[in-house]
């Protein structure tokens, strides 16, 4: 009985061991295809963009390691902006609060959940982007959710993957609602010239 004992005792202290959740930085890896939108034809605009979130912590994985995002997180997605808006024509340049044509982009939260069903893992990426263009008093909300499957768990590359996709389909979602307005400054000319 007491060696019976001494083996439960051994196998509740190994899964409680490995239980335990190991925190992991993961990269962020966007999808290659670009961002459909209305062609820029030269205008002028600026971004700027601001990680609002309360942790860096983006939840757990399958396994129940918990992810947190690069502290690049800013720098990744403007770049990833930055090129889908030039490869629509735009200049980006540097923002400032007074140019009309700049857009502040707050990134209110990044959230990774998942669940196992016998062999299969469902991932999904929620994504909540705060926009607000410099000549509007309105700040647009855009909540987006990602999912997919995967055999057994996902891998580290699938994990940043699903982050790329999720932030890439809320940029595509704040891009197509203020490209249009992304047009060049026009100067008022007084009348009769």
């Amino acid at each position: 009985m007491w060696r019976f004992s001494q083996i439960v005792a051994m196998t509740l202290l190994l899964a409680a061991s490995s239980a335990q959740a190991e925190s992991m930085t993961t990269a962020i890896t966007y999808p290659q295809e670009a961002i459909a939108m209305k062609a820029g034809e030269g205008a002028n605009t600026a971004l700027s963009i601001e990680d609002a979130r309360t942790t860096t912590s983006a939840g757990q994985t399958v396994d129940g390691n918990v992810l947190v995002t690069p502290t690049d997180i800013t720098a990744s997605l403007y770049d990833y902006m930055t090129r889908a808006l030039t490869t629509a024509g735009y200049h980006v340049i540097p923002y400032t609060p007074q140019l009309a044509s700049g857009v502040v982009i707050h990134i209110r939260a990044i959230e990774y959940s998942s669940s196992r069903h016998m062999l299969k893992s469902k991932v999904a990426v929620r994504v909540v982007l705060d926009a607000k263009e410099n000549s509007s008093d309105t700040t647009r909300t855009y909540r987006i959710e990602v999912e997919d499957q995967f055999a057994f768990s996902p891998s580290s590359e699938d994990n940043s993957q699903m982050l790329g996709n999720g932030l890439a389909a809320a940029a595509t979602a704040v891009l197509g609602d203020f490209s249009p307005a992304m047009a060049p400054t026009q100067t008022n000319t007084p009348a009769g010239r």
